[in-house]
């Protein structure tokens, strides 16, 4: 039943945007949320491709008149949210206002930033100019933010690069007339410095962020608001919609804090999850700790650095009781000089045979436990001043301690025997491409996180979505790895059906003889799925997305297809260039080429029309077993699930759906989805991950689909 207050909504939208589309199933969805919001209830629900359920929620959030963050699994869903479809909404409903927040390491900051500038002027001053290339009798002294000015210092020769580049970055975060540049987001900052950065500075520019353990969100610039990510905070504190990511949201909330959705003084009442079959994994790297010797050695370094400002900024007429000095340092780097051949030790002795990469430990062995123990110890007796009073005193004094608490509470997760959240000690064996040899991570990975996201929302409205959020044709699993189980509150399930004619627009190929993915046929499965790619890319002309489960496979397929297709169809992939948005888009706007990727390709992507027009996939994507996987399976048999069915299965019914979806996206487009791999017909499995997968026409005869194909082409 549609809400009359949602149909009027949509009205208005149609009236404003002759060109909208205006579908049924749409309000259908935004009515059931708007109802499940005002009668206090939670929701769930499963949205087809084509529905348009970010307008369905907005719309429900915006006439419920909630305090809402709507957080999606991608940066490039979250612009779109806030760039296209929130502006457009706001002119039509002008007392709704929003704003996007990124994670907070997207952020300058001001105060990172003066004093990495100060540091490389001394650096400089201390090498004699020479290691930089800067002049010691040029180097500016520390300027007021107020006062910074690029123009001052742009044709100035005595002056190096670096300090050029940092007094740019500086320069335009401080021109608030420049409305994309005031959100500081550091990258965009990165990619215009008209100076190129040296060693020095490429390798220190992490500097300049802002971060979880570092940023106050109180100090003299975002008081006096000359800092982005103040000022960003402060905006948000007006809107009513706030738009961010699962991750960059993680990166904000507590694990053992109820203040999840509060980022200053204004808590949300409403969290909007789409794309929400991510957020369970989102929130599991997060809450997990990890421990790795060259990494902790660089935190425990940029501490003492860190610490030696904090002396410095603090008033003299305070009493340092200790600091993190360069002595404590050594200290810490002499116990750790071994962490990682202590690692392997414990790594071979666990391992069962040489093709390991990742192995379980029941324990923490007593070596790591007096090494990890002895470095706490000396961070426990950290504390830099009494009573500092002014206001950089306090900063820099609480981002000294910050940094400190963040490395002592990885090491804590580490050694805790009792923690609240379930987690599983491992080790990680990784290939230092420069070094030629292997480094070890020791972790203590969180298993689920259901318990504790039931805890951190009671308090709040919950309203859950994505294209493949159901597994077997049930809200069962998700409703139980959300935590949704555990609230007191009452869940609306619902889903959309599809809404496109997938029986007439796509052909699904599922071949019936062909070789297995595994075992002893897995070589004769990769090469007769590169073949048979090969003849459908060349017989649709091109428009083919081609997905594979691994790296290794994707860059085989890259070779081959690159050595064996026609020269006018140009072949694009994630290995050809670091900007995978550039990538995607050179293929979009190519109507006779291939895009080759992993799963990073298997969602999403929007290319509607006919550049995408065949996507082949080369096996179900289940995930490679690890000790996590297994440690979940025992939870999950001891609570009387099917561990295969709601871990192994749908997860890869999940991935294999999204990659599936990225076909048919408009009511004109048609294709072919080509899975080369006999278990969806043969498995037990299979019909369960097929109920995933959209309703296409389907076939088995690869010498019709080459002529299907060929009549696909543009």
């Amino acid at each position: 039943m549609i809400n009359s207050e949602i149909q009027e909504a949509f009205d208005l939208i149609k009236r404003n945007k002759p060109e909208y589309d205006q579908r049924t199933p749409q309000i259908e969805l935004a009515s059931q949320i708007y109802d499940a919001i005002m009668t206090g209830k939670n929701f769930i629900g499963q949205g087809a491709t084509g529905v348009g359920k970010s307008y369905a929620y907005l719309i429900a959030a915006i006439i419920s008149g909630n305090s809402t963050i709507v957080t999606t699994s991608t940066k490039q869903l979250a612009n779109q949210l806030v760039s296209k479809d929130l502006t457009f909404l706001q002119s039509i409903f002008p007392k709704m206002t929003f704003a996007e927040l990124r994670g907070v390491n997207n952020y300058l900051c001001p105060y990172n930033a003066y004093n990495e500038l100060e540091n490389y002027n001394k650096m400089a001053r201390d090498n004699n100019s020479t290691l930089f290339g800067g002049d010691k009798n040029g180097l500016i002294e520390m300027p007021e933010f107020k006062e910074t000015d690029y123009d001052i210092y742009r044709n100035d020769p005595s002056i190096d690069d670096y300090t050029k580049a940092l007094l740019w970055i500086l320069d335009q975060a401080n021109d608030l007339s420049k409305r994309d540049k005031r959100h500081g987001f550091l990258h965009r900052y990165i990619s215009e410095i008209p100076y190129t950065l040296n060693d020095y500075g490429t390798e220190s520019s992490s500097n300049l962020y802002a971060t979880t353990t570092s940023c106050t969100h109180n100090c003299s610039y975002a008081k006096s608001q000359k800092c982005p990510l103040a000022q960003e905070i402060d905006l948000i504190d007006k809107s009513q919609i706030v738009v961010t990511t699962h991750a960059a949201q993680a990166s904000w909330l507590d694990k053992e804090d109820n203040s999840i959705l509060t980022y200053r003084s204004a808590p949300r009442t409403l969290w909007i999850a789409d794309e929400a079959h991510e957020l369970e994994n989102v929130l599991i790297n997060m809450w997990s700790a990890s421990l790795k010797q060259d990494t902790l050695i660089k935190d425990l370094k940029n501490l003492s650095k860190s610490s030696k400002w904090t002396k410095k900024v603090v008033n003299k007429k305070h009493t340092t009781k200790h600091i993190f000095t360069n002595s404590e340092y050594m200290r810490c780097k002499n116990i750790l000089d071994n962490f990682n051949d202590i690692l392997e030790q414990e790594f071979e002795q666990e391992c069962e045979n040489e093709y390991d990469t990742d192995v379980k430990i029941e324990e923490i062995s007593p070596t790591i436990e007096n090494l990890l123990t002895e470095v706490k110890s000396i961070l426990d007796d950290v504390e830099p001043t009494d009573h500092p009073n002014q206001m950089e005193e306090i900063v820099a004094t609480d981002l000294f301690m910050r940094k400190s608490h963040q490395i002592v509470s990885d090491i804590a997760d580490i050694l805790d025997t009792e923690p609240k959240i379930p987690r599983l000690l491992h080790i990680q064996k990784t290939r230092n491409l420069k070094t030629k040899s292997y480094d070890y991570t020791l972790y203590s990975t969180v298993l689920e996180a259901s318990e504790n996201l039931a805890k951190l929302t009671e308090h709040i409205s919950q309203v859950y979505l994505s294209a493949t959020i159901k597994t077997n044709g049930s809200f069962k699993s998700s409703i139980s790895n959300l935590g949704l189980d555990r609230s007191q509150k009452d869940v609306t399930e619902y889903d959309t059906g599809a809404i496109f004619e997938y029986k007439k627009q796509g052909i699904l190929y599922i071949p019936s003889k062909f070789p297995l993915p595994s075992g002893a046929t897995r070589r004769d499965h990769f090469e007769k799925f590169a073949q048979s790619t090969l003849e459908l890319i060349v017989a649709a002309g091109g428009g083919a997305l081609v997905l594979t489960t691994t790296s290794k496979e994707a860059r085989d397929v890259v070779k081959f297809l690159k050595n064996s297709l026609p020269n006018n169809i140009h072949v694009h992939s994630y290995f050809d260039s670091p900007n995978k948005e550039q990538i995607v888009r050179d293929f979009s706007d190519d109507l006779n080429s291939v895009l080759v990727g992993t799963k990073g390709l298997f969602q999403g992507i929007d290319i509607p029309g006919d550049s995408l027009r065949l996507v082949c996939v080369n096996k179900i994507p289940f995930a490679p077993p690890s000790p996590v996987s297994k440690e979940l399976e025992k939870l999950y048999e001891e609570a009387g699930r099917n561990a295969f069915m709601e871990l192994s299965v749908a997860e890869a019914s999940n991935t294999l759906a999204q990659a599936c979806g990225r076909l048919i996206r408009t009511n004109t487009d048609r294709g072919i989805v080509a899975i080369f791999d006999p278990r969806l017909s043969t498995a037990r499995y299979g019909g369960a991950i097929l109920k995933s997968i959209p309703d296409f026409y389907r076939c088995n005869d690869f010498d019709q689909l080459l002529k299907s194909a060929g009549n696909i082409c543009p």
